[in-house]
């Protein structure tokens, strides 16, 4: 038998060894490990260690301990004391062992040093990753990995039976660059799962949701985007990131939301802002029969079904071409994209059904009800050439548009209404 081996329980150690230990009674996420250097055994199978600051013993159990120099691979996130400034830790990562208990590490701000193993302190996740990795067992949440520190504090899951889905949109506010977007997105989901909630990443998993008043859309600002738009669809509120960051900070539910949420539209370019109504219908379209008429864009019926459907419209999607067998009283409304065959048209307002263009369905989200369907904004050209002269006369016969109208021609793609 090696006179120098130490035995605690079924694991092993030297005198000397480096080793990560658990300071105080503290249970679960509060639990820190510091580093320390074993000394030799004690009663109970328990091991004698020396703190590496300050230098004090005490006995812990083998379950409290974990060998430093298989914690501390690259890439290991520790914390170091911070000798400028008193009781205060700043978070690194390994790159590398040097020698005699000394680590070169790289700071949150790129500064490559060296500190001592003495210096360090590792958080409770990694060591749980370790161990679960050891015994192949399933690794922690990815949230818990980055943001330790929301698990410290053994939250209240007052977000619990919430639902969540982000949008981006392809333009962000000034305030915002894509790499601060993307954190605070990150940031935000980590809240949202440490406090019992749950992000979705698509809107038919969150339109599956029973409990609709505990569905959200986050989004850095008013946008126009296709999530976003489903979203009003189905009367699902649009907040800000700030309504999550905030009861964060509170560590409580802010029930009274209206201050973080997002109006339905932006104004710019001469259009207004408008707000979310308190009135706002939840069947936005009410079984209106909905014809979407498909043209060179594959896009264009599977992102308006949704959307309809959300608002408990029936949908029926169709080719852009006559057909003489199409049964014309299942239609309410007809909307195209950008254009539709002159022959096609002429069919559904020989059967006096209204065809208009994409803008009329946007308009009806933003506002929250359904505008009139003769609205020039809202007229859908054809492809025939004769066509552009008729709508020259059909436009001038109308009641001329303001300068800023409210409605606007477009279409809607996945990042935003161009």
């Amino acid at each position: 038998m090696d006179a120098a081996m130490i035995y605690a329980g079924e694991q092993e150690y030297h005198k000397g060894d480096a080793v990560f230990a658990v300071w105080g009674d503290a249970e679960g996420p509060k639990r820190r490990w510091y580093a320390a250097f074993v000394l030799g055994p004690a009663k109970h199978s328990n091991l004698l260690i020396e703190w590496g600051e300050g230098g004090t013993q005490a006995v812990v159990p083998p379950r409290d301990m974990v060998r430093a120099r298989q914690l501390l691979k690259p890439d290991t996130r520790v914390h170091v004391h911070d000798s400028d400034k008193n009781d205060f830790y700043q978070e690194v990562l390994i790159i590398r062992y040097l020698s005699h208990h000394r680590y070169e590490v790289r700071g949150k701000r790129g500064r490559v040093f060296s500190v001592s193993f003495s210096d360090m302190m590792i958080d409770d996740i990694f060591v749980e990753i370790f161990r679960r990795k050891r015994a192949k067992q399933r690794l922690p949440p990815k949230w818990m990995i980055d943001y330790p520190y929301l698990w410290y504090r053994s939250p209240h899951l007052f977000l619990s039976e919430h639902w969540f889905i982000f949008t981006t949109p392809s333009k962000l506010p000034p305030e915002y660059s894509v790499e601060k977007w993307e954190k605070i997105k990150k940031k935000m989901a980590a809240i949202i799962e440490c406090r019992g909630g749950k992000v979705v990443n698509s809107m038919e998993e969150l339109l599956q949701v029973e409990i609709k008043r505990f569905r959200f859309l986050i989004a850095p600002d008013s946008c126009q985007t296709v999530k976003f738009y489903q979203a009003l669809a189905a009367s699902i509120p649009c907040m800000c990131p700030e309504w999550i960051l905030r009861m964060q900070r509170k560590d409580m539910y802010i029930e009274d939301n209206s201050r973080y949420r997002l109006p339905t539209q932006r104004g710019s370019r001469g259009e207004p802002t408008v707000l979310w109504g308190q009135e706002r219908p939840l069947t936005l379209f009410d079984n209106l029969r909905v014809c979407l008429v498909q043209n060179q864009d594959p896009e264009f019926c599977s992102t308006w079904t949704l959307a309809v459907k959300a608002g408990q419209g029936i949908v029926t999607c169709i080719p852009d071409a006559v057909d003489d067998f199409l049964d014309m009283e299942a239609f309410d409304v007809v909307v195209g994209r950008n254009s539709i065959s002159g022959g096609l048209k002429d069919q559904f307002e020989e059967n006096n059904i209204p065809v208009v263009a994409e803008q009329w369905l946007v308009k009806s989200l933003i506002y929250g009800e359904k505008p009139e369907y003769d609205h020039p904004a809202f007229f859908l050209k054809t492809r025939r050439d004769s066509r552009k002269r008729t709508r020259s006369l059909e436009v001038e016969e109308m009641d001329p548009l303001p300068r800023r109208s409210k409605y606007r021609s477009g279409y809607l793609t996945e990042n935003g209404w161009h």
